[in-house]
């Protein structure tokens, strides 16, 4: 659901938003008065990366080193789901048809980041092998 043009929110879970944006900082005070008594907000602004994967062969990468369904029939465009990649929690976010975003705690992001480039690269390795 697209809240301002530039933020997103995504459904994690029962109970449970997380609202994404990659422009600008959404204001916590703002959007905790717009909440009211309907819930609470934890700002994690500065504790999250975004990274995004996209192409026609995104989601055929992504099934080879995550657990999730993610093809159309099972993972539509504005699905969510937790998973371990890499052996780092993520939410993966189907952004468009061809088009994933990875979202994680920053303090595993350069490792994230090292372990997609090794793994990508190797099934790129293994495919120009399999030739």
């Amino acid at each position: 659901l697209l809240i301002d043009g530039e933020h997103q929110i995504l459904w994690t879970g029962v109970g449970e938003l997380f609202v994404f944006g990659t422009v600008k900082r959404l204001d916590a005070d703002t959007l905790a008065r717009r909440i009211g008594d309907a819930g609470f907000m934890t700002d994690l602004s500065d504790g999250w990366i975004a990274l995004e994967l996209d192409g026609p062969d995104a989601q055929t990468r992504l099934d080879l080193i995550t657990l999730p369904n993610l093809s159309d029939a099972s993972f539509a465009v504005g699905d969510v789901t937790s998973t371990i990649l890499c052996h780092i929690r993520v939410l993966i976010w189907r952004k468009s048809t061809t088009g994933f975003v990875l979202l994680s705690t920053a303090s595993t992001g350069r490792s994230l980041t090292q372990r997609l480039r090794h793994e990508l690269t190797l099934l790129d390795s293994l495919a120009e092998f399999a030739r």
